[in-house]
């Protein structure tokens, strides 16, 4: 039986790729095509090939799902006129022409799909390098000029106008805004750029610690923080997870209102950990729950207070960098909880890459 088209295809495919993912394919497409030959010709069996082609998604390489759609295509064709005959002749050649349309629908819709996810992963590769950028160079002179400011308010503020004080003092609070709302760009320029764990870390310590650097923030405020337990250790770098819990206790603390109390915690979920923060502060209105999350947006009734307005929306990113979500709720009687779902596993196809080569 000679094959020569389908094994120079199949050779092909060995050369450019790495050789364990291609055994496996080829292998595949070999088990498929023995079936193929030993069942009638108008059951294509041929349409098994199809499982193949969209397992390739699931490897990094752009042209592997074209590769195959074409040695399948083959064996699909050559398994027409080995297979034993059976059934109707126009209703396997039906069937086989189909799935073979099948076979480069498939492909083209992957290469199309992975082609827009690596476009958009340099564009936002683009974005986070123009963002440290901007981050970096505008704090450069940023720092003379709060410098300046100190040193004309502790040297001659006695010599100065009561109005050209408070102009000083709206530079240097404007100043450390600027300042402020930089290293917050930098931080959300960051998400995505650190690994998880190989094992997984302790977030019942990691709250604790959280607590422990924001005490006397909330105590100035009057304000109590509660860790109520439930967080099961995951396998998200603790640098992410100590921002997440950072911005959303931060702004708990800022908009609990005085006499309140922040509370924290969080429970294990099918795919990863739950956590949350809660306020009983002034609360959001229903539309501003989803815009809440958006670059600099900040809610109608604590726009006084102080923050960036970039603090949730780091929130958001960091949870869909880890395959998971960021929303609000009404706390009952009044305030706000935050939602932050994460996964504790890397995604299928990081853990199918590692497999296959």
């Amino acid at each position: 039986m000679a094959l020569p088209l389908p094994l120079a295809l199949a050779g092909t495919i060995l050369k450019n790729r790495i050789l364990g993912s291609s055994l496996l394919f080829i292998s595949l497409a070999g088990l498929t095509f023995v079936i193929d030959l030993n069942l009638p010709l108008g059951v294509a069996a041929s349409s098994l090939y199809i499982l193949i082609i969209l397992l390739s998604a699931l490897y990094p390489d752009l042209t592997l799902p074209l590769y195959l759609a074409m040695l399948c295509s083959f064996l699909t064709l050559a398994g027409a006129f080995l297979s034993p005959e059976g059934g109707i002749l126009w209703v396997g050649v039906i069937n086989r022409f189909v799935t073979i349309l099948t076979f480069w629908g498939s492909a083209v819709l992957i290469v199309r799909r992975r082609r827009s996810e690596e476009q958009l992963r340099r564009l936002n590769l683009e974005l986070d390098a123009f963002v440290r950028t901007v981050s970096h160079d505008l704090r450069s002179p940023l720092s003379p000029i709060l410098g300046f400011a100190e040193y004309l308010r502790s040297e001659h503020s006695a010599s100065l106008p009561a109005d050209a004080q408070l102009a000083i003092e709206q530079i240097e609070e404007q100043g450390r805004r600027m300042h402020a709302m930089l290293e917050d760009l930098l931080q959300l320029a960051i998400v995505g750029s650190v690994e998880r764990p190989q094992e997984p870390i302790d977030t019942a310590r990691l709250v604790k610690e959280v607590i422990v650097r924001w005490t006397q923030k909330a105590h100035d405020v009057n304000c109590e923080l509660r860790y109520t337990g439930g967080l099961p250790p995951v396998q998200i770098p603790e640098s992410m997870l100590t921002l997440i819990l950072d911005n959303l206790v931060g702004n708990a603390i800022r908009y609990a209102g005085s006499d309140g109390a922040v509370e924290i915690g969080g429970e294990k979920v099918t795919a990863g950990i739950r956590l949350y923060v809660r306020d009983f502060g002034s609360g959001l209105s229903l539309g501003e729950r989803e815009r809440v999350f958006e670059p600099f947006a900040r809610g109608s009734s604590v726009k006084s207070a102080p923050g960036t307005g970039l603090g949730l929306a780091t929130v958001r990113k960091l949870a869909i960098h880890y395959a998971g979500s960021a929303w609000v709720e009404e706390t009952p009687g009044g305030g706000c909880t935050f939602f932050v779902e994460l996964s504790d596993a890397k995604p299928l196809r990081h853990w199918w890459r590692r497999m296959i080569g």
